[in-house]
């Protein structure tokens, strides 16, 4: 899982993302570091915290993007609609 990126994205302590989500800092580290997995309920807020989807949130690292396309990405999925269009706009302007 992705967790940390996403954690580390929003500028989160691993407290900070324990105390949202109602566990404690040690149950959070272990779901970070893939000692336990979430429960279905905990996946689910941790993909609204993270304002993403679960298939993101739960995939490993793809195969067809780069370590900087995927932080890319990844701060793109927490963005709202309207700065997103800000991204995309910015993105065709590199292209031309």
């Amino acid at each position: 899982m992705r967790l940390k990126q996403y954690r580390n994205n929003l500028k989160l302590s691993q407290q900070e993302v324990a105390n949202i989500i109602g566990v404690s800092q040690k149950t959070y580290c272990n779901y970070e570091s893939g000692v336990t997995e979430p429960s279905s309920e905990i996946l689910v807020k941790l993909a609204d915290l993270f304002h993403t989807s679960l298939d993101s949130l739960i995939r490993e690292k793809s195969y067809r993007y780069t370590e900087s396309q995927q932080e890319a990405i990844a701060l793109i999925e927490t963005l709202s609609d309207t700065d997103c269009a800000k991204v995309v706009g910015f993105i065709a302007g590199l292209k031309k």
